[in-house]
């Protein structure tokens, strides 16, 4: 079961085919298991939402799953759980597990990355029986182990990795294990395991490296950066694996589709180019190394998204610790966006402000590079202090001026839903504060929002990469005049937002058959 509903209903991105519980779903299915995917985030659930509110969907939500359970003699249920709809899956999960005496829920996913065994702190708190096992990092093959254990009277879940469990009212934790990226199976997106996939945007993910390869020039992470705690020792897929993958879903009609690695190496997207199948594009984030092709990977990539996060040195090389060099770092992006700009790619690139005491002149060192550097698209949100990062750390122990952490951060952190279907001043007050301009900042957000205002006013909206892919794919190709391209994707995602927010079902189901005729059926 995965669920990131907000308000409304999934965001736009949240639509997109789940990459993660359809390579579970392929694992169990070879060792001869029968798995289905409950994925709510999906057009049904809005159209539900707009019909029966929030909570009647919620009340079908359960009995869908309880009903599902008693039919079919359930004994697991895997939640993948995201910060976003974490409180309803929990109360999802607890239903469960009191209807159904003997059930066994394992979850996973970004909050359990992020929060591990402190997820059980919340819902104890709550009186809530909803996980039994937390499975923090990737699992992958070794959810098999956990399906024999319970259906095959397996080894234990003692001699399982990456597992967090309660067991006779102890808690247990397994060693971690990084299992081998080029083992991965295909994922499995048959209608038969995956019911209601004809509601998604049928727009695929690859896994081509896990954690961060600036971790191999570096050796130390950024210290915001949660990716190392999620994805462990920096591995790469090897290409010719990647486009085994693409092949296989190139049969069943998939061309376009985007890479999860954080940081894949220029060199290495450089090298999966001239060997990825004809007719399929992607969008990356950028990454370290030497410089990308472009002339090569023109035709082949979309679009790019790169981290900036600051166009201020202090911030980059002592706060966050982006960079040891801030004018080399600043000027190696520059020179990126321009060259894939003159081939026509999609750049988007994000940035955290507010940082620490930042002030209105770094602000505007950062204002006046993007400026020059007129990427397409530029997310910003503040700094935050994600658990266990280096700079979370710090923060608890008072070393950062200038960001204060409340004592009980990490579990409201947990529980924050930030409604992204919602202004920014809707949104809870956040469980830390920024000094900017020497003034303590109760709500960080607020800050991002004018400070994204001022990039609009320069037509630098805060689109995402998969905004790109859609609109591409809704509008059958992708303008080379950056204006032109700009107009195409806000436009389409202000009207697929509006679709959302207002349960126009009619004009998302318009938006979504579009999208997945043209990849599907081989328009674009």
């Amino acid at each position: 079961m995965t669920y990131a509903v907000q308000s409304s209903g999934p965001v736009l991105s949240g639509l997109m085919l789940d990459n993660g519980p359809a390579l579970l779903a392929s694992f169990l299915d070879q060792a001869g298991y029968k798995p289905v995917i409950f994925d709510y985030n999906n057009i049904k659930t809005i159209e539900t939402i707009s019909k029966n509110g929030k909570e009647g969907f919620l009340r079908g939500v359960i009995g869908e799953l309880d009903e599902y359970v008693k039919s079919n003699d359930v004994r697991i249920v895997g939640f993948k759980l995201y910060t976003n709809g974490f409180a309803d899956s929990a109360r999802i999960a607890g239903v469960l597990k009191e209807r159904n005496p003997g059930l066994v829920v394992i979850a996973g996913g970004p909050q359990v990355d992020w929060y591990g065994e402190t997820i059980w702190d919340y819902t104890d708190r709550l009186g809530v029986n909803a996980f039994d096992i937390l499975s923090p990092g990737y699992i992958d093959g070794n959810i098999v182990k956990v399906a024999d254990h319970f259906y095959r009277d397996g080894a234990g879940l003692s001699n399982i990795p990456n597992l967090i469990y309660r067991e006779n009212g102890r808690v247990g934790r397994t060693g971690r294990m990084d299992g081998d990226i080029n083992e991965l199976v295909f994922p499995l997106f048959d209608e038969e395991v995956h019911p209601d996939i004809s509601d998604k945007i049928m727009i695929p993910v690859h896994e081509d490296s896990r954690s961060c390869s600036r971790l191999v020039l570096k050796k130390v992470p950024c210290y915001f950066c949660i990716h190392t705690k999620i994805g462990g020792r920096y591995q790469e897929r090897d290409p010719e694996k990647l486009v085994d993958e693409m092949e296989h879903l190139k049969k069943h009609g998939f061309r376009v589709s985007r890479l999860s690695g954080p940081s894949p190496s220029t060199e290495y997207i450089n090298r999966l180019v001239g060997m990825m199948p004809d007719g399929c594009m992607i969008s990356t984030f950028g990454g370290p190394g030497g410089k990308y092709d472009y002339s090569r990977i023109s035709g082949k990539v979309l679009s790019v998204f790169d981290g900036l996060e600051s166009g201020d040195g202090r911030i980059l090389m002592d706060l966050l610790g982006k960079t040891r060099n801030a004018g080399e770092y600043l000027s190696g992006i520059m020179n990126r966006v321009k060259g894939l700009r003159k081939e026509g790619i999609a750049t988007v690139t994000s940035l955290i402000v507010p940082a620490a005491d930042e002030t209105d002149d770094s602000m505007k060192r950062t204002q006046d590079l993007m400026y020059e550097m007129d990427p397409d698209f530029a997310p910003v949100l503040p700094l935050g202090p994600m658990a266990d990062t280096p700079l979370a750390r710090s923060a608890r122990e008072g070393k950062i001026e200038g960001m204060k952490v409340d004592p009980d951060y990490k579990e409201r952190m947990m529980a924050m839903d930030v409604d992204l279907l919602q202004p920014p001043n809707m949104w809870p007050t956040p469980p830390w504060q920024l000094r900017v301009n020497g003034k303590w900042i109760e709500n960080p957000f607020m800050i991002s929002q004018q400070f994204s205002a001022k990039l609009m006013e320069r037509g630098i909206y805060p689109l995402s990469d998969e905004i790109v892919l859609m609109s591409y794919l809704y509008h059958g190709g992708l303008p080379e005049d950056q204006d032109i391209r700009r107009k195409q994707c806000l436009e389409f995602m202000a009207s697929a937002r509006e679709d959302i927010g207002k349960g126009n079902i009619g004009g998302l189901r318009e938006k979504v058959d579009r999208i997945n005729k043209n990849q599907l059926g081989g328009t674009v």
